[in-house]
């Protein structure tokens, strides 16, 4: 029996529906649960994210600016606010950090939140979305087993008592 493997997506339901919407198809091809935040379980959208964490495997993060007017009727862009609290409580624990995949469309990077550019970012065009996903699916699986060990290692060598 296959093990089973929690994918949580991190993404703006109005700006990132083609990357939710690919993250769920590979998620289905491959028998995998999905866990989104506003369509978990009753509650606030923050308790959701928060409960739901420790139940992922992996965190997919698309941090690609939407695109609004201003009060001036000027263009501006900006990443989505829910995402990048998501970003920022992630980023605070090592054990959630080291799952983290973070997505940007190619022609947007420059354009994204300055608090996420630091990071590695997988750039993406519509056409190769869901290959960079599962490389990165699959990189991420390729890693618990290690991550399983270390963990192992440091309960042997924690003091007895």
């Amino acid at each position: 029996m296959a093990q089973s493997f929690n994918v949580m997506i991190c993404a703006s339901s109005k700006g990132h529906r083609d990357f939710i919407r690919c993250v769920k198809g590979i998620c289905k091809d491959r028998d995998y649960s999905v866990i989104y935040a506003p369509e978990e379980r009753q509650g606030r959208l923050s308790e959701k994210f928060t409960g739901s964490l420790p139940d992922s495997d992996i965190i997919l993060m698309d941090v690609s600016p939407e695109e609004y007017t201003d009060s001036e009727n000027k263009l501006c862009y900006l990443t989505n606010q829910g995402v990048l609290i998501e970003f920022g409580y992630i980023t605070t624990t090592e054990e959630y950090y080291k799952m983290l995949y973070i997505f940007c469309e190619d022609n947007m990077l420059e354009k994204a939140h300055p608090y996420v550019r630091n990071e590695t970012i997988h750039k993406y065009a519509k056409h190769n979305l869901k290959a960079k996903i599962i490389e990165n699916i699959d990189d991420r699986q390729r890693k618990i087993p290690a991550e399983l060990r270390e963990d192992r290692k440091r309960i042997r060598n924690l003091p007895k008592g």
